[in-house]
């Protein structure tokens, strides 16, 4: 489950609670709910989460592949569709940005890619 997993994040990151909440920009308490299970993560911590930590998506959801990511395994490739691609995501409501982008991690971890 995901809150076990986020403990385990947690733990090999070396950190307490707080710590790990404040890295997270959350409050020790939230956090604490999260842990414990007692009210379900929210996208946008999960976000952060895959960000500040690398975390791969597809272990943080489902408990298989790696913890981690690798930095040089995503890579994006510089052409006129991809940058026509980023310009239309851009223009997107925030809202709307995070969704995708959550789904584009859950793809490339769901094809070995990160």
């Amino acid at each position: 489950m995901i809150e076990d997993r986020l403990k385990a994040i947690r733990k090999k990151s070396k950190l307490n609670q707080r710590n790990f909440a404040k890295k997270l920009s959350t409050s020790y308490g939230t956090l604490q709910t999260y842990e414990q299970g007692k009210v379900k993560v929210p996208h946008p911590f999960l976000e952060i989460l895959i960000k500040i930590f690398k975390i791969n998506i597809n272990w943080l959801l489902t408990g298989q592949g790696e913890m981690f990511i690798n930095d040089n395994e995503i890579k994006i490739e510089n052409n006129n569709s991809s940058n026509e691609a980023i310009e239309d995501f851009k223009i997107l409501e925030k809202k709307n940005q995070k969704a995708i982008h959550l789904e584009i991690l859950k793809k490339l971890s769901e094809e070995g890619k990160i």
